[in-house]
């Protein structure tokens, strides 16, 4: 359910980024910054229901243990819900991550055409993949937020090249 509504989130910042009559630089941030927040939001409602699963889980197993409860067919099958929640945690940590490149790569692209700044080493590939790749997302996401906050400092001064 929640994949779907990413997936709807998605279709629509891109009809909305369809429709507008500016592609600039500051419109595709903000439309990357909007569907960052819509999958945040997501975010946060799912790990606050697994949360509450997690409780839910612990006093049911704490019933078992003390012999209040029986570990019967209907216990496990309500325990079943929590293995779904382990779903949806991955697939919102998906969203979040799609989310975050797509907000990167508009910041590079404002800094690029409103700012005007130039000499990024950070581009493309490092910025959408960054933070998937197993050891290389121990430095490259700094290295990219670093890059872009330097760019945006009032002191930044473009390098030659």
């Amino acid at each position: 359910m929640l994949g779907g509504l990413l997936w709807l989130a998605g279709r629509w910042q891109l009809r909305k980024l369809n429709n507008e009559p500016d592609h600039s630089g500051k419109a595709k941030l903000e439309s990357a910054k909007n569907f960052l927040f819509v999958t945040l939001g997501v975010d946060i409602v799912a790990t606050t229901v697994t949360v509450v699963c997690c409780f839910w889980v612990i006093g049911i197993l704490q019933g078992i243990s003390s012999g209040a409860a029986a570990a019967d067919q209907s216990v496990t099958s309500n325990l079943t819900f929590f293995e779904s929640m382990l779903w949806i945690q991955i697939l919102t940590f998906l969203g979040v991550g799609v989310g975050l490149a797509k907000w990167l790569n508009a910041c590079y692209l404002y800094a690029k055409e409103v700012i005007g700044a130039t000499g990024f080493k950070q581009n493309g590939f490092a910025t959408s993949f960054a933070w998937f790749i197993p050891l290389y997302n121990l430095f490259k996401p700094y290295q990219i937020v670093n890059e872009i906050f330097k760019s945006g400092a009032p002191g930044y001064e473009q390098p030659d090249g």
